[in-house]
Parts: structure tokens; sequence; C-alpha cells
């Protein structure tokens, strides 16, 4: 019985040692860590997006003409596609050619217009 006895009283101690509180000042040491390491890590250095030359001469120009821009970029811009996506048209056909998609690519490389 002295050993079945002695392997709980062991199973015990090591589950109190897994539940057992941290000691005093253990969490606020590793909070000063971690506020430490998140300070050095950027050094003070603040990210920005790398611009592309487009972007840059298009920041340069008209409002109207850098929604556009981005509309285009976007995949969001007012074409056929995109029209009959959100609803707003019954086809997605070119209003120009009547071909059968209007899309970014149609209109720059396909459209007679």
């Amino acid at each position: 019985m002295d050993g079945l006895q002695g392997q709980i009283r062991e199973a015990a101690d090591a589950t109190s040692q897994i539940f057992s509180q941290p000691e005093a000042g253990d969490s606020e040491k590793k909070w000063e860590e971690a506020w430490t390491w998140s300070r050095n890590r950027d050094k003070g250095k603040k990210y920005q997006m790398p611009k592309t030359m487009h972007q840059n001469m298009v920041a340069r120009g008209p409002k109207r003409l850098a929604g556009r821009f981005h509309q285009l970029k976007t995949g969001h811009c007012r074409t056929g596609q995109y029209l009959k996506w959100t609803k707003n048209s019954d086809t997605a056909e070119c209003g120009w050619c009547q071909y059968k998609t209007q899309t970014r690519e149609h209109l720059f490389k396909n459209c007679d217009k």
C-alpha cells in the first residue's frame, strides 16, 4: 500500500507544480521583456509602402485621374463585367464593339474604340 500512496503523493506534487501560481514579479518581468523586444524591433522606423513609378506620377496628378487609376488597378472600374457583377447592368457586353465581355484587358488590348 505504501508504494501506491507514494505514487499518489508524487502525482499530487507534480500536479501542484504544474498548476502553481507564478512567483511575484514573473509576469512583470515577462511584460518588460516583451515591451523591450518590441521597442528594439523597429528602432523607431515607420514602415512605408514602396511606390512604383506609376503611383508617383498619379500622386502628382489630379484626384479624378488618381481615382480612375486605382479603380483600374483594383478591378473596380466601370467595365461591363464589373457592372454586371454589381447588378447595375443586365449584360457584361462591351458598349462600343459589342464583344461578349467588357474587361480591363479587352478595353486596353482588343477593343476597337
